[in-house]
């Protein structure tokens, strides 16, 4: 039986796969509501918080195995940060063995063959019940990642040791050069230009809304709101308009997301990527390091920023740069571009800068030419001791690399023969080429 997290799949579509598979399915979902509308189609639905089991003589020896296991795994900590209200370590290791303690018996009873996510698990319940299914079973979960065409998704195995899973020649499709092109040509325009459409939107808000937007977005949070105003006058205080000399730019994650917790391991802590950086590049080189916008745009939470954050950036040499600097101007003059992941790295390299990441990013796990993955400080000290030799046929060759990437691992949405480039950019292009990967394999 495959168990399949369907994340926020349209309904209709996920009746059609019940109705249609080959393959015995079954639904566990955070959505409550959702679970009669599955039921009623004579589909097996469980909700992640609705078990009520207690440690038994035949699940005891597994559950301390597997409680011992999680909390001594730091992207549990980081992915407790998700969590809504403050809690003492003690209350949320006691949620996660509550947690372990129903899960643990309900896999064990239903000796699932395959367990399947949207993405990697990313909150504390599917994080936990995607952990204790692989200790368990020894298979690991399955779960798509968002490649750096957002049309374009991968399929990937095992929430601690990760891997990439290589199409069957059923699923591989080739991407179309024209397009590639396209892509290339939006990811080179000046300025806010080469932006996602939504991203666009949102710095044209006027800014006499903006301040009421964000208040309304976070009423509820008036710890939020307070943290995110001192936090933008610590920043304020420190940031410098433009680099005046050669330096290396770091963007920074907005938090809690995926992209560092869990896909960023230890460095979800972005100073310690920084501290990383500022350690291998020569005297002669700044650290600039740009705050992602909707830290201060969608709020601050105070477990992932506090005002005393930014002083600590300063304190190991790195300079914030303010926000009227274009970011993609900031790019082009660097000598390279570093963030954990995220979209930004390949924008990087259509636009001939070299390139580090920390985590599993939307090219992982390509470390080839002037894209590098970082595994020691002594191979980063060297990439960046080559980043100003690194010329057009190294682009060229990574090109190459990341053409045949995306041919061979990644699945394609299909797409309409009227579409608009701005729409592959969207979610909904990246569920239509999860679903398409869902019915080629169940149906």
């Amino acid at each position: 039986m495959i168990l399949l997290d369907p994340g926020p799949l349209p309904e209709k579509f996920i009746k059609k796969l019940v109705s249609n598979s080959k393959k015995e399915l079954a639904l566990i979902t955070k959505l409550k509501e959702t679970i009669p509308n599955f039921k009623n189609v004579g589909l097996s639905c469980y909700y992640y918080r609705d078990f009520n089991q207690t440690i038994s003589e035949s699940t005891g020896e597994d559950i301390l195995k597997i409680y011992e296991e999680i909390i001594n795994d730091i992207d549990s900590f980081h992915i407790l940060d998700r969590r809504f209200l403050p809690r003492s370590i003690l209350q949320n290791t006691t949620y996660i063995l509550n947690l372990v303690v129903n899960f643990v018996p309900f896999i064990k009873l239903q000796n699932f063959d395959r367990f399947i996510s949207l993405s990697t698990p990313h909150s504390v319940e599917h994080w936990v019940f995607a952990r204790c299914f692989e200790i368990l079973t020894s298979k690991k979960a399955e779960y798509f990642n968002r490649s750096f065409l957002p049309w374009r998704t991968s399929l990937m195995r095992g929430c601690y040791k990760r891997e990439i899973i290589e199409l069957d020649e059923n699923l591989k499709m080739q991407i179309d050069g024209r397009l590639w092109k396209e892509c290339k040509k939006i990811k080179n325009l000046e300025n806010n230009q080469a932006m996602p459409k939504y991203e666009r939107d949102r710095l044209a808000e006027p800014n006499l809304i903006k301040p009421f937007k964000f208040i309304l977005n976070n009423f509820r949070r008036p710890d939020k709101i307070l943290n995110t105003f001192l936090c933008h006058l610590a920043f304020k205080k420190i940031c410098i308009n433009k680099p005046n000399s050669k330096y290396v730019v770091m963007y920074l994650h907005y938090q809690p997301e995926r992209t560092t917790s869990p896909d960023g391991g230890v460095f979800a802590n972005q100073l310690l990527a920084a501290s990383l950086i500022k350690k291998s590049i020569p005297d002669d080189t700044k650290l600039i390091v740009r705050e992602h916008p909707s830290t201060f745009s969608r709020g601050a939470d105070w477990k992932c920023r506090w005002p005393s954050f930014y002083s600590d950036f300063k304190k190991i040499g790195a300079e914030f740069v303010n926000f009227d600097t274009d970011p993609y101007s900031l790019l082009d003059n660097s000598l390279c571009v570093i963030a954990i992941g995220g979209n930004i790295i390949s924008e990087a390299i259509f636009r001939g800068k070299p390139a580090i990441y920390f985590g599993v990013g939307t090219s992982y796990p390509i470390d080839h030419g002037p894209l590098h993955k970082f595994k020691s400080l002594s191979s980063l000290r060297e990439f960046i001791s080559h980043c100003e030799t690194f010329n057009a046929n190294d682009f060229k060759n990574l090109e190459f690399e990341l053409r045949e990437f995306i041919d061979k691992y990644t699945i394609s949405a299909e797409i309409e023969s009227d579409f608009e480039i701005d729409d592959l950019f969207t979610h909904s292009y990246n569920f239509k080429a999860i679903m398409k990967y869902l019915e080629l394999e169940l149906l």
